[in-house]
């Protein structure tokens, strides 16, 4: 799949199925607490995986109740059926706090999952619900089904693997919309959030109605419903949420690059020249 050139999703029925297939809900996790807080995971047992900050659940709850407002102006067939979460900790809260507004039943979706780029992780991350008993999960997440041990996407991940994944995870979801009527909301991270909506509606749309409203921000949120004239997917709104911060994540990040340049060949050039002035 190439990143540019999508023309979107065409779901080819007769008019009156179309007539009767769901919306689908596209949504991004809370600020996560490691964003605001760049010595967090010095000492954590899953560095890899943040939970959400005090703003991060302000986030997660004002995402439920932009949802629920939606569901509520639709009436009787607004009703979102299920709610498909990464099984990553930040997602997993997100679900669970917008969900005391939406109040549907929770699955954990591993396609779902964060970008697994080799350039954010060192390693096949450890995630904090698979070092949770079951029922403890299920304990703090009301209504959440979790078939066992989650399986993560093969890591490194590079882009184009991303891509594929969510194109292939967020059509096979839409099945439940298209098959059953239901509608469904998708929790996951900002990459698979852009990928899923811009494979779905196309990059026309996708520019058009996403884009240009800025980045995808913490909790940002997309409602796609199925036309039947066109047989497309379209957005019928969009939230950017609320705007990233991550200026102390960044700074360590550079700390990061510094310390890798200044031991690498920049010291060796540097060490170079000295013996060079050294030798005048």
């Amino acid at each position: 799949q190439k990143e540019k050139g999508l023309q979107g999703v065409t779901v080819d029925l007769p008019t009156e199925k179309l007539e009767k297939a769901g919306c689908l809900y596209i949504a991004r996790h809370g600020e996560r607490v490691d964003y605001i807080n760049a010595v967090w995971n010095d000492d954590a047992d899953c560095p890899y995986d943040p939970p959400l900050s005090d703003d991060g659940h302000r986030h997660a709850d004002e995402l439920g109740r932009r949802v629920a407002r939606s569901v509520y102006r639709d009436g009787d067939k607004g009703k979102i059926h299920k709610i498909f979460v990464s099984p990553f900790w930040r997602t997993l809260q997100t679900a669970a706090q917008a969900n005391k507004w939406i109040r549907a039943p929770m699955e954990v979706a591993p396609e779902l999952s964060e970008h697994l780029s080799g350039r954010y992780f060192h390693e096949t991350p450890v995630i904090e619900s698979n070092s949770l008993p079951k029922d403890v999960l299920q304990h703090g997440f009301q209504g959440l089904v979790s078939h066992g041990p989650v399986v993560l996407p093969p890591f490194p991940e590079d882009h184009d693997a991303m891509l594929k994944r969510a194109g292939r995870a967020v059509k096979q979801l839409s099945t439940h919309c298209v098959n059953h009527g239901h509608n469904i909301m998708l929790v996951s991270h900002a990459a698979l959030c852009t990928a899923m909506i811009r494979e779905m509606v196309g990059d026309a749309e996708f520019s058009q109605k996403v884009k240009k409203a800025g980045d995808v921000g913490y909790c940002a949120s997309v409602k796609l419903s199925l036309s039947p004239v066109d047989k497309k997917w379209h957005v019928e709104w969009y939230h950017r949420g609320e705007k990233t911060r991550h200026a102390l994540r960044w700074y360590s990040f550079l700390q990061d690059r510094a310390m890798e340049l200044f031991t690498g060949p920049l010291k060796q050039k540097l060490n170079e020249d000295m013996r060079a002035d050294a030798t005048v």
